[in-house]
């Protein structure tokens, strides 16, 4: 009984310590030295390009077969075609939207689910050199615009959709030329079992020409972003390691994810059916506000916001 006791009170301790940790951790890395890269008073209107955002249309839900997914598909669409707008004689850019519909199976929780789906939007940009071909390897970065039953969205995945735009403007704003074309999908049916990316890796004319990609997503309401999946084998991982300016993985989240009820695109770009290497990056600080009603514009933390630095630098 002595030992059973000292063993009970040891395991507590350790708790203790690492809840305490945690919650330092927390406190230093996503607080304290957390600043506001723009004004918080609302700016002025300029006739010059800035920064996307999606905080000027409110924040309607988006989950499938309501009429906020719609409005988001026309938002993203018009964002996008202002960017090919904008773009110099130096770029090729090319703005796609597209209904795919198909059917397939998938294990969840050890069961197998089939599923069968028609006509969910995708809308995709791809930003080349102009002397690209079009079968030209590509890299992919995937984000989703649909969001949980009755949630804004603004975490998942609002704040995926906002670095993806801002990413796109960015590149073509800089004068940057890739030196491989970069696809922007947003797909739009992420949360009914990943239907979108399962119709792009099928159906789309560009989806032959993917070399690696980037699945980003939100579990929360800020916080850095943490690659919690990569794969196949260990290239993507050590890419990642070696260019990130800010680098930030996890292999213990990788092995969790046969255990929780949920799943991003990653699955399907490199496992299922892509067999493409990439990493899933997700932000996953404030879990506990995962409460749909919960997950608003103004509970995203500012650490969010430099998501688009660090996926640039990745």
């Amino acid at each position: 009984m002595g030992s059973d006791a000292r063993g009970f009170a040891c395991l507590v301790a350790l708790a203790l310590m690492y809840g305490a940790m945690s919650l330092l951790v927390r406190r230093v890395l996503y607080m304290r030295h957390v600043a506001p890269s723009a004004p918080t008073r609302p700016p002025k209107p300029s006739p010059r390009p800035g920064p996307s955002t999606t905080s000027d249309a409110s924040p309607s839900t988006s989950p499938e077969g309501r009429p906020g997914l719609e409005e988001a598909a026309r938002y993203i669409r018009a964002q996008l075609e202002g960017i090919a707008a904008r773009a110099g004689p130096s770029y090729r850019v090319e703005v796609d939207e597209t209904l795919v519909s198909g059917s397939f199976s998938m294990m969840f929780l050890r069961h197998r689910v089939t599923l069968a789906y028609r006509n969910h939007k995708n809308v995709i940009i791809r930003i080349s050199s102009n002397v690209s071909e079009d079968h030209d390897p590509s890299v992919l970065v995937n984000g989703h615009f649909d969001s949980p039953l009755g949630s804004p969205g603004a975490g998942d995945c609002g704040s995926c959709v906002a670095s993806m735009l801002e990413l796109a403007r960015l590149i073509v704003d800089s004068k940057w030329i890739p030196p491989r074309p970069v696809i922007f999908l947003f797909n739009g049916a992420e949360e009914l079992f990943l239907l979108g990316s399962h119709g792009f890796v099928k159906t789309h004319k560009w989806s032959n020409t993917i070399g690696a990609f980037i699945d980003i997503e939100a579990s929360g309401t800020g916080g850095p972003d943490l690659v919690c999946q990569s794969g196949p084998g260990s290239w993507p991982s050590q890419v990642y390691a070696q260019s990130a300016k800010y680098p930030m993985a996890n292999s213990v989240a990788q092995d969790m994810f046969g255990i929780i009820p949920g799943d991003t695109d990653y699955r399907i770009f490199a496992e299922d059916y892509g067999n493409i290497p990439g990493l899933d990056i997700i932000f996953v600080l404030g879990v506990i506000s995962i409460i749909p009603l919960m997950i608003q514009l103004r509970n995203l933390y500012l650490a969010a916001s430099k998501r688009v630095v660090r996926i640039c630098s990745t």
